[in-house]
Parts: C-alpha cells; sequence; structure tokens
C-alpha cells in the first residue's frame, strides 16, 4: 500500500489514505474504470482481500500488458531505425494528412537496409509513422517471440478486463 490522496476505506467506509499498490496506476480501459482502492489500515487491506483480489489481479494484468506492449513497442522502433528499407526523400503534411514521398523501384530491385533518414522530420509521430508504415508481417515475425515471453504467465485478454 502507498499513502495517496483521502478517500473512502474499501472494506469499513472510513476516511482512508493508503492506497492498494497493485492497483495504483493501473491504465484505463473505459474512463473510471482503474480507479483506486483505499484502505484506512492494513487490516481493512486484509479483511477486504478475499473480495478485492479478482480486481486486484486483473489490474496488475492490465499494468503488465501495458509494460509489454511499451516494451516491444520500443524495440520494434529501435529495429525499424537502424534497420530501414523505404528510400524516403520527404515527409510532410498537407491538409492534415501525412505523406511520405520515396524512389520507387522495382519490386525485383534489391535494396540494402540502413538507417532512418533522420533529417527529414524532428516529430516525433511523423517518425513513428515512417518507420511503422506497411510493417504488420515484419512486426508479427519479430516480435511474436518476444511477445510470449513478456506474457508468459498471464492470463488471457479475458482475464485483464478488469
Amino acid at each position: 500500500m502507498s499513502s495517496t490522496s483521502v478517500s473512502e476505506c474499501a472494506n469499513c467506509g472510513a476516511e482512508a489514505t493508503l492506497q492498494c499498490a497493485g492497483c495504483r496506476e493501473a491504465p484505463e480501459y473505459q474512463p473510471g474504470d482503474a480507479g483506486g482502492v483505499y484502505y484506512c489500515g492494513r487490516d481493512c487491506q486484509k479483511k477486504h482481500w478475499p473480495s478485492h483480489k479478482p480486481r486486484y489481479t486483473a489490474m496488475r494484468g492490465r499494468k503488465k500488458l501495458l509494460r509489454a506492449a511499451l516494451v516491444l513497442k520500443a524495440a520494434f522502433l529501435s529495429y525499424r531505425q537502424m534497420v530501414f528499407d523505404i528510400q524516403l526523400t520527404t515527409i510532410e503534411v498537407r491538409a492534415g494528412t501525412l505523406h511520405l514521398h520515396q524512389i520507387l523501384r522495382a519490386p525485383t530491385t534489391l535494396h540494402k537496409p540502413g538507417p532512418f533518414p533522420d533529417h527529414l522530420t524532428t516529430n516525433a509521430e511523423h517518425r513513428e509513422a515512417a518507420l511503422t508504415v506497411n510493417q504488420r508481417t515484419l512486426a508479427m515475425a519479430l516480435l511474436g517471440p518476444l511477445t510470449r515471453k513478456l506474457l508468459a504467465g498471464c492470463r488471457s485478454a479475458g482475464g485483464i478486463e478488469g
């Protein structure tokens, strides 16, 4: 448990400042669905545990899933940053749409991948879009095994609903 703002004890209804650490900062799937659970002390937390355990398990699952997603995204973007196979010439936004201009080549023409051309944009979202465009199959192939390792021991997505 950790101290935060004053709330109501989930067990007895008294004023509470201690929040369940396992539930704290769990990502929301719907607005307000991951609100913290507070206790006035350890005794109330222990008494409330049988009722709270399913929610606790779900919130911890959400946190683990979010951490895995952040690691997977960083790994994929790092890989694409170093092994970029599109010959981009410009990146621009026109009428709210991101346009990636490239040197067209025949599908049979080999092009040696190299680092992403960082000089084309300073916008992080534009860079991510360029790095990930049309890369679904590559992402599945590269990240599938890592995903299974990161989420080993997790229940199915149904168990992370909360």
